[in-house]
C-alpha cells in the first residue's frame, strides 16, 4: 500500500501538466509555505541565519528536479551560484544540495557534469567552513552509478563533494564501502523516497529499518573514522535516532562529529528535542517557486501529510 501511494505521488511530482495547475492554485500554494523556506535566495539565507541562531545548520536546495529544458537548468545553476557567493560572506556551515537532474543530467551527462564543475569551482573560491559541502542528492536508481561517478570526478578536481545514499537499495552497503576507499568526506543516509522493486530494494518497513541501522553502524565504525569521514543521518524515525545516538556515544563520538538531518517544516518538535539534547541537527531547506514536485514527494513519503493538501483545498 505504501509503495502504491509513493508511486502515485512520484507520478504526480513528475507531471508537468499537474504542476501548472497546482502551482497556479492560490490555496494549494499555502501548502508550500509549510515545506519551503522562501521563493528566492535572499529568503533562504534569512531562514538559514534564523536556524543558525537556534544551533541548527542548513542544507540549501533550489527547487526543481527532472528538468529537461536547458534554459531552466541555466537559471538553476545561476541561483545556486548566488547562494554559494552569499554563503562565502557570512561563514555559515551550509551544505548546498543539488539533484543531478536539475543541473542537466536529464538532458545530457556532459552538460550536467559541466554545471557541477561550475558550482564546485565557485565553491572553491569562497570562504567556507570545514563541513561546507556540495551535497549531491540521490534520485531514482537509474542515476545511482552516474551520481557516484560525478561525486568522484568532483573530488578529483578538489571540490568538497558529499553524496546521498538510500538505505532501501540492496546495493548501498557496497556503495558505502567503495566510497570509503575513494575517500568520500561525507555521506548522507536516507531511507529512500522512490518506489523500486524487490529485485533492487527492500520494500518492507522492517527490512528498510534493519538496513538503515546496519549502514549507520558501518558509517560510525572504526573503518569510517580512519578515513576522517563525516556521517549524516536523515531520518525522522525516533527508534532509529535513539539507537544511532547510543551507538555513537558507545563508540566515542562527540557532538559535532556526526549529525541528523530533517526537512524544513516536518516534525519540528522532534527537531527541537534533538537540539536540546546537544546532538547536531541540519535542516534541508528548499527555496524557489517550482514547489509542487518537492511537495508531492513529501506527501508521498507519508500519507498523513495529505491532510495538509486537504486543509488547503477547503481553505
Amino acid at each position: 500500500m505504501v509503495s502504491l501511494w509513493q508511486k502515485l505521488f512520484i507520478w504526480q511530482a513528475r507531471s508537468s501538466f499537474l504542476k501548472r495547475i497546482v502551482q497556479g492554485n492560490r490555496r494549494l500554494s499555502r501548502v508550500a509555505t509549510r515545506f519551503v523556506g522562501g521563493s528566492d535566495a535572499a529568503s533562504a539565507l534569512n531562514r538559514t541565519e534564523v536556524l543558525h541562531r537556534r544551533n541548527t545548520q542548513a542544507s540549501l536546495f533550489y527547487l526543481g528536479e527532472y528538468v529537461t529544458d536547458r534554459d531552466t537548468v541555466t537559471r538553476t545553476v545561476e541561483n545556486l551560484e548566488q547562494i554559494i557567493e552569499a554563503l562565502g560572506s557570512n561563514g555559515l556551515d551550509v551544505h548546498v544540495s543539488v539533484d543531478p537532474t536539475q543541473i542537466g543530467y536529464s538532458i545530457d551527462d556532459r552538460f550536467g557534469e559541466e554545471n557541477a564543475l561550475r558550482l564546485g569551482s565557485r565553491l572553491l573560491t569562497v570562504p567556507r567552513t570545514r563541513r561546507s559541502y556540495l551535497m549531491l542528492d540521490m534520485e531514482d536508481s537509474s542515476l545511482t552509478d552516474r551520481t557516484i561517478v560525478l561525486r568522484n570526478m568532483l573530488q578529483v578536481r578538489g571540490v568538497p563533494a558529499a553524496i546521498t545514499l538510500q538505505a532501501y537499495l540492496k546495493r548501498t552497503e557496497l556503495d558505502v564501502l567503495r566510497l570509503f576507499s575513494e575517500q568520500a568526506p561525507c555521506i548522507r543516509l536516507v531511507k529512500g523516497a522512490f518506489a523500486e522493486g524487490r529485485g533492487r530494494a527492500w520494500t518492507r518497513r522492517a527490512e528498510i529499518d534493519k538496513s538503515y541501522l546496519n549502514l549507520a553502524s558501518l558509517m560510525l565504525s572504526e573503518k569510517a573514522r580512519g578515513y576522517d569521514f563525516f556521517p549524516v543521518f536523515a531520518t525522522y524515525d525516533e527508534k532509529l535516532i535513539s539507537s544511532i545516538i547510543k551507538m555513537a556515544q558507545t563508540r566515542g563520538y562527540k557532538p559535532g562529529e556526526y549529525e541528523f538531518e530533517m526537512c524544513y517544516g516536518l516534525r519540528t518538535e522532534l527537531q527541537d528535542q534533538i537540539v536540546k539534547e546537544g546532538v547536531q541537527l541540519r535542516v534541508y531547506l528548499p527555496f524557489g517557486v517550482d514547489w509542487w514536485p518537492y511537495t508531492a514527494r513529501r506527501v508521498g513519503e507519508n500519507p498523513r501529510n495529505c491532510a495538509l493538501l486537504f486543509r488547503a483545498l477547503i481553505g
